[in-house]
């Protein structure tokens, strides 16, 4: 199923780490880690045990998908909610980044999971 309203929402956030017009500086690390969410942190404080570890995060950590979801899954439970609607709401929070298909596996699957 296609969300075609969604064709139109693109990040205004630009997709580098630093701006390129500025002047560059150089930085060494054993392990780079990008992402402050959960995976990146994990990620990060694991390495950290046995190396230099540098962990780049696009906003503050509280900032993060994974702060924002709080745990949660897309997991229509409400006898008003819809699997869709989740579908919906993640490609929208997303912002084009989102595989379709792997989003509406995860929204399909979650009820049921979610129940065992």
């Amino acid at each position: 199923m296609r969300y075609p309203h969604l064709d139109t929402i693109r990040v205004a956030t630009p997709r580098y780490i630093a701006d390129p017009s500025t002047s560059s500086q150089i930085h060494t690390t054993d392990v780079l880690v990008i992402g402050g969410g959960l995976a990146g942190l994990t990620a990060a404080l694991i390495a950290a045990e046995h190396t230099d570890v540098t962990l780049l995060a696009r906003v503050t950590l509280t900032e993060s998908n994974s702060a924002w979801a709080q745990g949660g899954i897309a997991a229509a439970l409400d006898h008003d909610d819809t699997p869709r609607a989740h579908v919906e709401d993640t490609l929208i929070a997303g912002a084009g980044l989102s595989d379709q298909a792997a989003v509406e596996v995860l929204t399909s699957a979650a009820q049921g999971l979610c129940a065992s």
